[in-house]
């Protein structure tokens, strides 16, 4: 994990608001794959970071306004991949590396 990635899953970590789970960390962890996910699409739309981070936090995004404080990071996260890394392997790469981080 480059230590961008390493920040990034830190301050998702410091969000874990309680959702509809039994596990706060795996709920939190889907929450955030899934911002990285919609962030992936908003770029593959040729949406710049800063559009793509006004989206997401719009209600039109439908992202619970307790995750907004780490939607500028996983935007950023997604706008340092490499093209050929913008797939669904990235959020699932994600996904585990937030599951496997240490809280």
């Amino acid at each position: 994990m480059n230590l961008r990635s390493a920040m990034v899953v830190a301050l998702i970590a410091l969000a874990q608001p309680g959702l509809a789970s039994d596990d706060p960390k795996v709920a939190n962890c889907e929450a955030t794959a899934d911002i990285a996910r919609m962030a992936m699409l908003e770029r593959k739309k040729g949406q710049n970071q800063d559009e793509a981070t006004a989206f997401l936090m719009s209600d039109a995004a439908q992202i619970d306004a307790l995750y907004h404080q780490v939607v500028p990071a996983m935007v950023g996260w997604i706008y340092t991949l490499e093209a050929q890394h913008l797939n669904e392997s990235a959020v699932t790469a994600f996904r585990a590396q937030c599951l496997d981080y240490a809280s």
